[in-house]
């Protein structure tokens, strides 16, 4: 579980810092295509793609960010706005835990 945070973690904090910071814009927004009720996502990731919930974030301006991970290896990154719609952020497969690093001691 703790790689899976630091992996998580990882993600989170590199897409809202770069791709999910830029849709705070009224015409960035358009550009997320795949939009309905956060339930509906979570259902049909879990039932077509048996994928669930690994890691979640806010971002600076409020949005949510989850990320799914199926045991193929396949994922899928949702972002819901602070309005309410759900949107596929980003997709893919490979999806890989790395190792944790060991923590240095703090002297």
């Amino acid at each position: 579980m703790a790689v899976l945070r630091h992996v998580t973690g990882y993600v989170l904090a590199t897409l809202a810092s770069t791709t999910v910071l830029t849709a705070a814009g009224s015409s960035a927004d358009a550009q997320l295509r795949y939009c309905a009720e956060h339930d509906y996502f979570v259902k049909k990731l879990e039932q077509q793609f048996d994928e669930q919930r690994s890691g979640l974030g806010i971002t600076t301006d409020g949005k949510l960010l989850e990320l799914f991970v199926g045991p193929r290896g396949n994922w899928t990154i949702l972002v819901t706005l602070p309005g309410g719609a759900t949107c596929i952020m980003t997709e893919g497969g490979g999806w890989q835990d790395s190792e944790p690093r060991e923590e240095e001691p703090l002297a």
